[in-house]
């Protein structure tokens, strides 16, 4: 983010990428990002399936999966 952003939501369409890029922001100076990856290869939470979620958290990364 050319703004210089410290706390971030993305949305992905590959759940494995969650966690890499919680770690890219991390280091990238975000001090809090949540990554989002929707079930069917979406970029974006969904109703209809599992939703994978990994949140930046100062120094902490924790992914988890949302399932409605």
């Amino acid at each position: 983010n050319p703004a210089g952003a410290r706390r971030q939501l993305m949305g992905v369409f590959a759940s494995d990428l969650t966690p890499f890029l919680a770690n890219v922001f991390s280091d990238l100076g975000a001090t809090s990002a949540v990554i989002v990856s929707g079930y069917g290869g979406l970029d974006e939470l969904t109703t209809t399936g599992p939703n994978q979620i990994s949140q930046l958290d100062g120094d902490r990364i924790e992914t988890y999966t949302l399932d409605p």
